[in-house]
């Protein structure tokens, strides 16, 4: 079983269905999905925008054998 250890949902538009699309396309089983909650971290806002960790539980709950929390 292979497992991505760093996914996003709902980041610049890439839905859980995307993400399960994604994860079906490199052959990957499952992925543990982050939140995302510093929106000044130095970095560019546009990219890293809050995702919150409700995100993350409705993904789960839309796919609970691919998606981990």
């Amino acid at each position: 079983m292979i497992i991505d250890c760093h996914m996003h949902v709902e980041w610049l538009g890439h839905s859980a269905d995307d993400a399960v699309r994604h994860l079906d396309d490199i052959g990957v089983d499952k992925a543990w999905v982050l939140s995302w909650q510093d929106k000044d971290a130095g970095l560019d806002l546009y990219q890293y925008l809050h995702l919150s960790p409700e995100s993350v539980m409705r993904a789960y709950r839309k796919h609970p054998e691919r998606l981990i929390p």
